[in-house]
């Protein structure tokens, strides 16, 4: 049986949204929310969705910041901070193309 890559992803989306998060809120585990949002966040970033990606980051780096992990917090930022520099790096590129 042959998987390809797409259904792989959304299968991987699905597991990774509904159990983490549900637990991880329900449970009141700001650290694993974080993580958990983190995680979704890279996965959408890299499916190309960059203002989903940016709202996981950002509600993570809350949760993170909840939970006194400066550490965590600092890689979802290092995550936010990929996301303007792809936004910058297009931007540039598209004003380098003739009209």
């Amino acid at each position: 049986m042959e998987i390809r890559a797409e259904e792989a992803y959304d299968a991987s989306l699905a597991i990774a949204e509904c159990p983490s998060l549900a637990i991880a809120e329900c449970a009141s585990l700001p650290l694993k929310m974080a993580s958990a949002l983190n995680c979704l966040g890279i996965l959408v970033q890299f499916q190309g969705a960059s203002e989903l990606a940016e709202q996981y980051y950002t509600q993570g780096r809350t949760y993170a910041l909840q939970a006194r992990d400066e550490r965590l917090a600092a890689i979802i930022d290092q995550n936010l901070g990929t996301l303007l520099e792809a936004d910058t790096l297009q931007q540039r590129l598209d004003s380098l193309q003739p009209a």
